[in-house]
Protein backbone atom coordinates (compact mmCIF):
# COMPACT_ATOMS: atom_id res chain seq x y z
CA UNK A 1 0.00 0.00 0.00
CA UNK A 2 1.49 3.38 -0.85
CA UNK A 3 2.38 5.68 1.80
CA UNK A 4 -0.28 8.15 0.65
CA UNK A 5 -3.00 6.06 0.81
CA UNK A 6 -2.31 4.87 4.18
CA UNK A 7 -2.31 8.00 5.33
CA UNK A 8 -5.54 9.29 3.62
CA UNK A 9 -7.16 5.64 4.51
CA UNK A 10 -8.65 5.93 8.27
CA UNK A 11 -6.62 2.91 10.37
CA UNK A 12 -10.01 1.30 11.89
CA UNK A 13 -11.06 1.29 8.24
CA UNK A 14 -7.98 -0.38 6.52
CA UNK A 15 -8.32 -2.71 9.61
CA UNK A 16 -11.69 -3.97 8.61
CA UNK A 17 -10.67 -4.32 4.71
CA UNK A 18 -7.44 -6.56 6.02
CA UNK A 19 -9.97 -8.63 8.40
CA UNK A 20 -12.61 -8.95 6.03
CA UNK A 21 -10.01 -10.59 3.21
CA UNK A 22 -8.42 -12.92 5.99
CA UNK A 23 -12.19 -14.06 6.28
CA UNK A 24 -13.36 -14.78 2.77
CA UNK A 25 -9.90 -16.18 1.96
CA UNK A 26 -9.40 -18.33 5.51
CA UNK A 27 -7.97 -21.71 3.71
CA UNK A 28 -8.60 -23.77 7.58
CA UNK A 29 -11.97 -23.08 8.68
CA UNK A 30 -13.22 -20.73 11.50
CA UNK A 31 -10.98 -22.58 14.31
CA UNK A 32 -8.13 -21.34 12.08
CA UNK A 33 -9.39 -17.77 11.33
CA UNK A 34 -7.55 -16.08 14.16
CA UNK A 35 -4.55 -16.93 13.31
CA UNK A 36 -5.07 -16.17 10.10
CA UNK A 37 -6.18 -12.85 10.44
CA UNK A 38 -2.95 -11.87 12.54
CA UNK A 39 -0.76 -13.38 9.83
CA UNK A 40 -2.90 -10.92 7.66
CA UNK A 41 -2.36 -7.64 9.63
CA UNK A 42 1.30 -8.51 10.22
CA UNK A 43 1.49 -8.92 6.20
CA UNK A 44 0.67 -5.94 5.76
CA UNK A 45 2.76 -3.81 7.95
CA UNK A 46 0.99 -3.60 11.14
CA UNK A 47 2.70 -3.98 14.41
CA UNK A 48 2.49 -3.44 18.18
CA UNK A 49 3.91 -0.55 18.90
CA UNK A 50 7.47 -0.74 20.75
CA UNK A 51 7.29 0.94 24.08
CA UNK A 52 10.34 1.88 26.47
CA UNK A 53 9.66 1.98 30.70
CA UNK A 54 13.20 3.11 31.76
CA UNK A 55 16.32 5.20 31.60
CA UNK A 56 18.01 2.28 30.96
CA UNK A 57 15.97 1.53 27.44
CA UNK A 58 16.16 4.96 26.60
CA UNK A 59 19.59 5.00 26.60
CA UNK A 60 20.06 1.86 24.60
CA UNK A 61 18.19 3.47 21.78
CA UNK A 62 20.69 4.92 18.82
CA UNK A 63 21.56 8.36 18.37
CA UNK A 64 18.53 9.69 16.04
CA UNK A 65 15.97 7.87 17.73
CA UNK A 66 12.46 9.80 18.28
CA UNK A 67 9.91 8.38 20.93
CA UNK A 68 6.79 10.23 22.43
CA UNK A 69 6.86 11.00 26.23
CA UNK A 70 3.94 10.32 28.53
CA UNK A 71 3.00 13.70 27.56
CA UNK A 72 2.16 13.27 23.94
CA UNK A 73 5.55 15.55 23.53
CA UNK A 74 7.85 13.81 20.73
CA UNK A 75 11.53 13.62 21.70
CA UNK A 76 14.67 12.91 19.47
CA UNK A 77 17.89 11.21 21.25
CA UNK A 78 20.85 14.01 20.04
CA UNK A 79 23.71 12.71 21.73
CA UNK A 80 24.07 9.51 24.19
CA UNK A 81 27.31 8.24 25.70
CA UNK A 82 28.46 5.82 28.73
CA UNK A 83 29.90 9.24 30.58
CA UNK A 84 27.51 11.92 29.29
CA UNK A 85 24.09 10.02 28.97
CA UNK A 86 21.28 10.39 26.50
CA UNK A 87 20.32 13.60 25.72
CA UNK A 88 16.62 14.10 24.15
CA UNK A 89 15.18 17.30 22.65
CA UNK A 90 12.13 18.41 21.60
CA UNK A 91 12.32 21.30 18.88
CA UNK A 92 15.26 22.82 20.01
CA UNK A 93 14.92 23.05 23.69
CA UNK A 94 16.98 22.37 26.13
CA UNK A 95 17.62 18.55 26.39
CA UNK A 96 16.62 16.11 29.19
CA UNK A 97 18.67 13.09 30.14
CA UNK A 98 17.00 9.54 29.84
CA UNK A 99 16.55 10.31 33.91
CA UNK A 100 14.71 13.07 33.37
CA UNK A 101 12.80 11.78 30.74
CA UNK A 102 11.54 8.72 31.97
CA UNK A 103 8.92 8.66 34.78
CA UNK A 104 7.97 5.14 34.83
CA UNK A 105 5.17 5.45 32.34
CA UNK A 106 5.77 3.88 29.04
CA UNK A 107 6.78 5.78 25.92
CA UNK A 108 6.06 4.68 22.24
CA UNK A 109 9.58 4.57 20.07
CA UNK A 110 8.52 6.11 16.84
CA UNK A 111 11.55 5.60 15.05
CA UNK A 112 15.19 4.44 15.37
CA UNK A 113 17.51 4.83 12.42
CA UNK A 114 17.41 0.76 12.07
CA UNK A 115 14.20 1.35 10.62
CA UNK A 116 15.86 3.18 7.44
CA UNK A 117 16.40 1.18 4.48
Amino acid sequence: MSEIRSQATPARDELVRILAGAVLDNPGGIGTLPQHAAERIIADGWLKPRTVNSATELDALPVNSVVVDASDTPRTKRYGDSHMGAGWTNAGRSPLSSRELADGRPMRVLFTPEDVG
